[in-house]
């Protein structure tokens, strides 16, 4: 089988995972369950409601499962098949730009998880990405096979509380959110009302994105009748026609005399 990478190269991202996304499992999954329980013992992570981003086939839900979380809401736009088949409940459709468009503006976690994802997004949208995610979570973990992705001081949307490689070579960093004013206790006390009704409409705006996919689908491949495909066949067999009989003119051209 040729490695992820090579296929990213051949294939496109987006094309990949359009094709490889109900059967999706993360090679590097041994470095990811290590990664997150090395940064636990170390940063002892807040439990109580995590998002994770881009879940793949579930290798970073599961861990957290383990080490005692019981609130996780997670989302994919390629993987929710893989996902659902081993750990057993649906994940969410929405990609990075359904973020960036404030699908989760309205929500609160404590912790959001994304691994071996945010490093393939464009860097135009890096900045806007990051910072709406601050604004809905107290703390960030990144786990990525490279030094990308980069969420710059500058952009004072994060604080890098730390990080390290493990011996697998994955990276983790954990950052604080520098935009949250409001911590997540002083928010459920306020917003207890709104937490059922805001998974609701979650839920409703997921129905609608996966109806459009659908649908754009069925416009990109439009069904072709039994009439236009023997008129294709046709048009095809005159082409090759024509085509023969050009080349057989072109031979029978005598040379010209130098």
């Amino acid at each position: 089988m040729e490695p992820i990478r090579t296929q990213y190269e051949k294939y496109g991202v987006e094309n990949f995972y359009l094709n490889q996304g109900k059967n999706y499992r993360n090679p590097h999954e041994e470095g990811i369950i290590e990664g997150i329980k090395e940064g636990n013992r170390i940063w002892n992570f807040d439990l109580r409601r995590i998002l994770d981003l881009a879940c793949g086939s579930g290798e970073a839900t599961l861990v957290f499962q383990d080490i005692g979380c019981k609130s996780i809401t997670a989302t994919d736009p390629f993987t929710g098949k893989a996902f659902k088949e081993r750990v057993g409940f649906d994940c969410l459709s929405f990609s990075f730009e359904d973020i960036i468009e404030g699908v989760f503006d309205k929500e609160r976690f404590t912790l959001i998880v994304c691994s071996f994802a945010m490093h393939l997004l464009d860097k135009s949208k890096l900045m806007i990405l990051t910072s709406k995610l601050a604004f809905i979570s107290d703390f960030l973990l990144i786990l990525t096979p490279h030094k990308r992705p980069i969420i710059k001081s500058q952009w004072k949307s994060w604080f890098l509380i730390g990080e390290f490689v493990n011996k697998k070579r994955v990276r983790v960093r954990y950052y604080s959110s520098l935009f949250l004013t409001q911590n997540f206790d002083q928010f459920l006390a306020q917003n207890h009302s709104n937490i059922i009704q805001n998974s609701n409409s979650l839920k409703t705006t997921n129905e609608k994105i996966l109806q459009s996919k659908k649908i754009s689908k069925k416009l990109k491949e439009p069904k072709i009748t039994k009439k236009e495909k023997k008129q294709q066949k046709k048009m095809i067999k005159l082409k090759e026609k024509l085509n023969q009989k050009s080349k057989e003119k072109l031979k029978e051209k005598p040379r010209k005399k130098k």
